[in-house]
């Protein structure tokens, strides 16, 4: 069975699309995600306020590294998966349900959002972030200060990047065991996925609407988001400045009412991806004598990881719950012991089984292969997965009730995280994104910090700086 797979995946890095045939499976692939894009495209539109709901930005975020790449690969997976079809139901007819559904429901509501952003937009919003910003630096503070107890500054993996790139990737495993209390494992992810871009969401806001404009709060600032940056970037990872990149671009979006040119989307891929590179470039110890050429190849690398490897990854638990059955009970570790079934690390299997192979190279025993749950519920459980997913598609929707409770300075904070952490549900299981990658945790940030705004001392310290 590996050496078929070997086989086949072999394949896969030397697939060209200009090469394959117009079979009816590749020309149906094509027209079901032309129809997704058209549909999303008029949608944006029309009825923009729609984005609002993040069953929307979801989907969008599925048309561009699941339709797409569906469509662009399908020559390949028409011959690989033993059954194909099921990828394309899978897929295909979880964006245009989808979007039937999302398009129905909740519209209204949705429009009442978008009207409270606009209206946020043109008042300018005299409300002071201040007491919001300091709360929520006091948190990564006391998480960063923590975690250094645990872990020597010596031995993260941000510090092997800037002093020995060769080691980083061997730094990083060994900063993560280092953590060993459960409790701060959670705290530090908490931290960067939900504290992190809310405050930078913040400060951002703050900026854009003038609020910062003396020099000490200027400086402030400044002195905030660099320390947010490294407490997010310390076990060396690339996704913490990444994310906070794209939730600072988010803020601006939203400030822009939601508005995208084309330039100005270039633009912002190239803002968003640079520093990315530059980690990369630093985390593998190359030599930055011919920049040009090592960005060019680097920044290829980095798209088809971003674009394409979701995908790929994907199809590994389509192409094993085919050949071997869904994984069953156990792929749910939660719940497994209470069946009494033997708890399965379903992503390191994944991983070890297909990653050698598609990588050309041996992998660390730890891999962890995670995929988005469209594609993970389907290893678990079979074909059965759509219509569960489906349903925790319409459940994230319940975001928009919550974002109709927030003070006005909180809504446009609270929704470029959401639309950040929306971003994981193509990565990852759907608890984990709710539980572990901040969307819960943005939520009840912004409801508190709502609530307090209007009650008590802080109430009092927020209009005194009004």
């Amino acid at each position: 069975c590996k050496d078929v797979i070997q086989d086949i995946l072999a394949m896969v890095q030397d697939f060209n699309i200009l090469d394959t045939r117009l079979t009816f499976f590749v020309v149906t692939n094509f027209l079901l995600t032309v129809i997704s894009t058209y549909c999303l495209i008029r949608l944006f539109q029309v009825r923009r306020y729609l984005f609002i709901k993040p069953s929307i930005i979801l989907l969008s975020y599925t048309n561009i590294f699941f339709q797409w790449p569906a469509a662009v690969f399908s020559g390949y997976y028409e011959h690989w998966l033993p059954n194909p079809y099921t990828m394309m139901l899978l897929v295909h007819g979880y964006v245009l349900v989808g979007l039937a559904g999302s398009i129905l429901t909740l519209g209204t509501e949705a429009e009442k959002i978008w009207n409270r952003t606009r209206l946020e937009i043109k008042s300018g919003n005299t409300n002071i972030y201040f007491p919001g910003i300091i709360i929520m630096t006091l948190i990564v503070v006391v998480v960063f200060v923590f975690y250094l107890s645990y872990v020597p500054m010596t031995s993260t993996g941000l510090y092997a990047i800037l002093f020995d790139p060769l080691s980083s990737g061997m730094a990083r495993e060994e900063s993560l065991k280092l953590l060993e209390n459960g409790g701060m494992k959670y705290a530090f992810s908490i931290m960067t996925s939900s504290v992190a871009p809310l405050l930078i969401s913040f400060i951002i806001k703050s900026f854009l609407d003038n609020r910062i404009n003396t020099f000490i709060s200027y400086v402030s600032a400044i002195f905030v988001i660099l320390l947010t940056s490294i407490a997010v970037s310390l076990i060396g990872s690339r996704s913490g400045l990444f994310n906070i990149i794209v939730v600072s671009c988010f803020v601006i979006l939203w400030k822009r009412g939601f508005t995208i040119h084309p330039v100005f989307l270039a633009l912002l891929a190239f803002f968003v991806l640079s520093p990315v590179v530059i980690i990369s470039l630093l985390r593998e110890g190359k030599s930055l004598v011919d920049l040009a050429g090592l960005y060019i190849t680097y920044m290829g690398l980095i798209l088809d990881r971003i674009f394409f490897i979701p995908f790929h990854v994907g199809c590994w638990f389509i192409h094993y719950a085919q050949e071997n059955g869904p994984f069953g009970i156990g792929a749910f570790q939660k719940f497994a012991s209470m069946f009494r079934v033997e708890p399965l690390d379903v992503p390191n299997i994944i991983g070890l089984i297909y990653g050698p192979q598609y990588y050309n190279s041996p992998v660390i025993g730890s891999i962890s292969a995670t995929s988005g749950y469209l594609f993970s519920l389907y290893g678990y459980i079979g074909i059965m997965s759509l219509p569960i997913s489906l349903l925790g598609l319409c459940v994230i929707d319940i975001t928009v009730y919550i974002y109709n409770k927030l003070e006005l300075f909180a809504l446009i904070p609270c929704l470029a995280s959401i639309n950040l952490s929306t971003l994981m549900f193509v990565q990852s299981d759907y608890t984990v994104v709710i539980l572990t990658h901040g969307f819960a945790m943005i939520l009840f940030l912004s409801l508190a910090l709502s609530y307090l705004a209007k009650v008590g001392s802080f109430d009092s310290l927020w209009r005194s700086n009004a």
